[in-house]
């Protein structure tokens, strides 16, 4: 057998044990939802007056769809603009929201865990209890939230939330049209 030969015969015996070995590890893999007003679940999100501003309220559940639980994980979202305000809240002791701040020309706040002890489980969601809202000025046909998950062992996910807004109803509805990362 010629040298080449012999070669290409001993790649394609260890092609399957390669791919064995260049198998994925286990991690967690994050997904954000956003859901109606946890205080009203059986309603549609709805834009009501905040004081002259259109204001959506929301709730936000975080999914863990990978093998392993996701310790140390962290939400964050940014508008695209500065007339947009995000407020996130956080009911559990294990959680704490970073400052809502204008960095670039759009609002971003950040929730994360204080500690290792707050995990979402793997194949489990985590509600994230608290009043989430969104804020703006005028009627757009749609708006726009940035965000990025990530958590211990996983590589950051990007993508960004639509609010689509039917204005005669007030009914918001959500796609999220992710941009995988």
């Amino acid at each position: 057998m010629d040298p080449t030969t012999a070669l290409f015969s001993l790649l394609a015996r260890m092609l399957p044990a390669l791919g064995r070995w260049l198998k994925p590890l286990p991690s967690p893999v994050l997904r954000l939802e956003i859901v109606p007003d946890p205080a009203q679940p059986h309603l549609p999100l709805k834009v009501v007056d905040n004081s002259g501003r259109n204001q959506v309220v929301f709730g936000l559940t975080l999914h863990n769809d990978g093998t392993l639980q996701a310790r140390y994980w962290r939400i964050w979202l940014a508008s695209r603009d500065s007339t947009i305000t995000i407020h996130l809240e956080s009911r559990r002791q294990d959680t704490r929201v970073t400052r809502e701040h204008l960095t670039d020309g759009k609002w971003e706040v950040q929730l994360l865990t204080n500690g290792p002890a707050d995990v979402v489980a793997s194949k489990t969601l985590l509600p994230i209890e608290g009043r989430h809202t969104v804020n703006f000025l005028q009627k757009p046909n749609d708006l726009y939230l940035d965000y990025k998950l990530d958590a211990e062992g996983m590589q950051t996910k990007k993508g960004s939330v639509c609010f689509k807004f039917d204005w005669d109803t007030q009914i918001v509805r959500v796609d999220e049209g992710q941009k995988e990362s």
